[in-house]
């Protein structure tokens, strides 16, 4: 079977700023002994991100049209990786610090292994974990 995994990470600060730069990568990886077919790999924008373009390299995916983004490779071999660069910009409006979460995840019709890893998320701007108590009955 295939086991398709997708990670990402960001060039540069990881804070939100209107009118700032936005560079990021995406890598999608078969690490199976299948070769895997039909592979979707999705990044939906929010409107915060502006102004974007992409390269991937190889360079033999296929944007779906329309969309901001969901791209399509007819086959990703055992072994075979791509990456994906994302270029933007900050809204001029968004708020300094606004928290913002990009996510990535990638399907195929060949049979996983495991589909634990069929998705990364990278976090930008300004983000407060809370940690709530555990009760026992």
């Amino acid at each position: 079977a295939a086991d398709l995994a997708v990670s990402m990470e960001v060039q540069g600060s990881t804070d939100t700023a209107p009118g700032a730069p936005l560079t990021y990568t995406i890598t999608l990886s078969n690490q199976g002994w299948m070769a895997a077919a039909q592979v979707s790999l999705a990044n939906p924008l929010t409107a915060e991100i502006i102004n974007t373009t992409w390269e991937a390299s190889p360079n033999s995916v296929v944007l779906q049209s329309g969309t901001r983004y969901i791209w399509e490779i007819n086959h990703l071999a055992v072994g075979e990786s791509y990456t994906l660069t994302v270029i933007g910009q900050y809204s001029p409006v968004l708020t300094a610090g606004t928290p913002l979460l990009l996510i990535a995840s990638t399907s195929s019709i060949t049979p996983e292994i495991t589909s634990g890893n069929n998705q990364a998320l990278l976090r930008l701007g300004e983000w407060q974990d809370i940690f709530l108590p555990i009760i026992a009955r």
